[in-house]
């Protein structure tokens, strides 16, 4: 699989770390308009269990085909851009 991140072709597998946090050869990217719920700082079972549940649809997704990030301004060490599937909806 590749993710396409602005000029720059990342490959390999993407790794989902939650519903809305992905990291591609190192690059961890916060996915834009996606604020999912917690699953390591949560604060009740309902929002793990959730997260968990966002955590995996974000798996889903990023296996479904090709993928395209557009990095914004970097924050908390992460860049942080819209997600777009290669049919070009935007998923956040």
């Amino acid at each position: 699989m590749q993710i396409l991140l602005a000029a720059l072709l990342l490959s390999g597998a993407p790794v989902t770390l939650d519903g809305d946090t992905i990291v591609i050869d190192g690059t961890q990217i916060r996915i834009a308009n996606i604020d999912a719920p917690e699953i390591r700082d949560f604060h009740c079972d309902a929002e793990r269990r959730l997260g968990l549940v966002a955590k995996r649809r974000m798996a889903e997704l990023l296996a479904s085909g090709e993928v395209v990030v557009h990095p914004g301004d970097p924050r908390n060490g992460r860049l942080k851009g819209p997600l777009w599937p290669h049919s070009g909806d935007d998923q956040g």
